[in-house]
Parts: structure tokens; sequence; C-alpha cells
């Protein structure tokens, strides 16, 4: 996440010199778990057919908290009778009969709701200091939307920085909706795209991180 890029660029020292030497602290990044066998599809256990569009929600229960984003979820179901959205362990924010609660999934079951879903969405008015609800669906190769920083300029803003340049961040309601119908009517972004974006969060980058820090090749590369 963006602490991890920092500390590769700065090689903050944090423990002060002593005796002419010098001490740096590696770090490692968070990392996302490859997808990984499926369960059945939600859609046959919500009774949602092949062809409508599924938009999804996962996180914490209380995290889907942008007014903007709730508001556009109704207004978005009320538009296209063919979309749906599926909220996992999230607090109701409205009825509509295509408005679908799902209050808990086991991890067998998350991936196949990444792919059940063909948008994702991000409500989080605090923004994300890393953000696994946006990792795991770019993971997947599925886009997700999420507030731009100007919603509330104190958010944390890693998620910012891993959408950046893509037109998935959004400033308000209309802007959100806009962005979902533009998928509804189809849009599409390289899935190759989105999933480059976690490439240095996945397990093979991870374990080349960690045997750079126990084989001591970045300290021996800064002493010169």
């Amino acid at each position: 996440d963006w602490l991890y890029r920092w500390s590769l660029r700065q090689r903050k020292r944090i423990i002060p010199p002593r005796r002419g030497r010098q001490v740096w602290v590696g770090s490692l990044p968070y990392g996302l778990d490859s997808p990984g066998q499926q369960t059945p599809s939600l859609r046959e256990r919500l009774e949602i057919g092949e062809k409508n569009f599924v938009i999804g929600r996962i996180g914490g229960s209380d995290t889907f908290n942008d007014p903007a984003a709730r508001q556009a979820v109704l207004t978005i179901l009320d538009r296209f009778d063919h979309v749906h959205f599926i909220a996992v362990n999230t607090e109701q924010f409205g009825v509509h009969p295509r408005l679908h609660y799902v209050e808990f999934l086991e991890r067998k079951e998350v991936d196949s709701f990444y792919e059940t879903c063909d948008l994702f969405l991000n409500g989080r008015i605090e923004g994300e200091s890393f953000g696994f609800s946006i990792a795991e669906p770019l993971l997947h190769g599925k886009p997700i939307c999420a507030p731009h920083w100007i919603r509330n300029p104190r958010m944390d803003r890693n998620h910012v920085i891993l959408l950046r340049g893509l037109g998935l961040l959004y400033i308000n309601s209309d802007d959100l909706q806009d962005k979902i119908a533009s998928f509804v009517q189809g849009r599409r972004v390289s899935r190759d795209e989105l999933v480059a974006r976690v490439k240095p969060f996945s397990a093979s980058a991870l374990a080349d991180r960690l045997h750079e820090l126990s084989a001591g090749t970045e300290y021996r590369s800064l002493q010169g």
C-alpha cells in the first residue's frame, strides 16, 4: 500500500546512527490471497438471472456510510429493471425487490461473490488506508467505484492510488449514477489492467520481498 511504497522510496531510518552505523528497517506490504475454489454462484442462490447486471458491496457492516452511494444504488435500481445489488454484511439503507442483503459469507463463498458481480461499489466516506474491499475485486479483474477524496479531504486515500486514472472515483451521487450507468450500458475496463493494480500484493510478490529482506540484499545495496 502507500505506506509500503513510501518506505521503499524514503528508506526511512528509524534508529539513530551509533558509532558510524546506520540501521535500516525493511517493510512488507499487505498480501492478497489468490482466488480459490468457488462455491456455486450467488445468482442461483438469490434467483438472479445470468443476463442481469449485478453490483456488489462487501466490507464492514457500518462502513457503507456515504449518503451519495446509498442514494445512487436506490436510484439505479429504479432506473434499470435488470440491475440487482448484493450487499454483504451491510446495514440496511433501503428496501427494494432487487436489493439483496446477505448477512454473512464463508471465506470460500467470497470468491464466488466476486465472480458473481459485474461491478462493485465502495461507499466508505472515510476512504481506505489499504482497502481489501478495493483490492480483492481488482484481483478478480472486476471494476469498483469508490469516493473521490474531494468528498472528504481528510479521508484515507490508498484507494485513490489504486484506482487513479481508471475513471472509477465519484465526486457526488449524480456522478456515481453516471458511472454505474455507463457499466450497465456496456462500458468495460481491461481485466489485465485491473489485476495489474494489485500485482505488488500478490503471494509471489510478497515471497520475493520476504526473500530480499531475509537475504539482506536491500541493505547491501544501500551500503553501496
